[in-house]
């Protein structure tokens, strides 16, 4: 199981693609965290995001219990 979680440039937070709250988010890492079998969280932020709100997403997760945090991210293209 995985979690996509991803900021915008606007520093809005989507769980899954589904917009909602910190406090939403990280109500929901704290009911993940205390599953059996721990979820992935896979987590993408627009490169403008300040890093404040990354850093928050990685203090909830972690807080929760959440171990297996990834970074998403796309390389840049080839340049000629």
């Amino acid at each position: 199981e995985k979690i996509e979680f991803s900021i915008d440039a606007d520093g809005v937070r989507y769980w899954n693609g589904q917009p909602l709250t910190r406090e939403e988010a990280a109500q929901r890492f704290i009911t993940e965290g205390a599953k059996p079998t721990q979820p992935e969280v896979h987590l993408r932020a627009d490169q403008a995001v300040a890093y404040k709100a990354v850093a928050e997403t990685l203090a909830d997760a972690s807080k929760a219990g959440l171990s297996k945090i990834g970074f998403v991210t796309q390389p840049e293209a080839n340049k000629p």
